[in-house]
């Protein structure tokens, strides 16, 4: 991503990334549960040479808590439909709607957003499961975890290169930026950190967030988040 002086967030095209950018990853609760926490995270990311501070926003489990469902095919059915209403809300126009599970009648939101077509859109799964990457190629983005490699854990890098490779060939002529954004824990030197991940810029990677495990004891801990936070991110020669 770039920021231009009006402070729109643009991605640039999948083959013309001139870096990789690095982000920090934590979750919301723990210490994070606390704005305040949240806040001085990413004071200190941005002090320390990061692009971007990532919060999860999202649930697992919890969404049969609240009687909702949490049939898979549900889930994706509901989030195609939703993101094209998504797409459809940030134009500013009259939105009406009856679809599978969703109704809509003469609702417009305002006001339209200021970049366009929309906000990007990155787009999640687990490869080497086909119709989540199908999702992301027809968006701007792609966030895969691997079925060998889950939250935190490196990903390896044949499989990056093939999802990377079948997601070029879903989007076909399709134009636009689109990202592919991938995670795991780095060493702190950022010399060292950028060897690790070269292999993975080379193969077309675009972001590098780090994060830790979803069971290390440190992941919604403030002072060792800090700790990685201020060594810094990968240095590219």
């Amino acid at each position: 991503m770039q920021r231009n002086p009006s402070g729109v967030v643009r991605t640039l095209p999948m083959a013309d990334h001139p870096c990789v950018r690095f982000s920090i990853n934590i979750p919301n609760f723990g210490d994070f549960a606390d704005a305040r926490t949240v806040a001085a995270a990413a004071l200190a990311a941005e002090q320390a040479g990061w692009d971007a501070l990532f919060i999860w926003d999202h649930v697992e489990d919890e969404y049969g808590s609240f009687g909702e469902p949490t049939d898979p095919v549900i889930l994706a059915e509901r989030l195609d439909e939703g993101l094209d209403l998504l797409r459809r809300y940030w134009s500013g126009e009259q939105v009406d709607h009856v679809g599978r599970h969703y109704v809509v009648d003469g609702v417009t939101l305002l006001p339209a957003t200021l970049q366009r077509p929309h906000p990007p859109v990155w787009v999640g799964g687990f490869w080497p499961h086909r119709k989540p990457m199908r999702r992301a190629a027809y968006w701007d983005g792609v966030v895969p975890l691997f079925a060998t490699a889950g939250h935190g854990y490196f990903p390896p890098v044949d499989q990056v290169r093939d999802l990377i490779d079948y997601v070029r060939a879903q989007r076909g002529d399709r134009s636009g930026h689109f990202e592919v954004v991938l995670g795991g824990v780095t060493p702190g030197d950022p010399a060292a950190a950028a060897e690790l991940l070269e292999p993975l810029r080379a193969a077309g990677a675009t972001w590098w967030d780090e994060r830790l495990p979803r069971r290390d004891e440190n992941l919604c801990r403030l002072e060792p988040v800090l700790r990685r936070i201020n060594a810094g991110p990968p240095r590219f020669a």
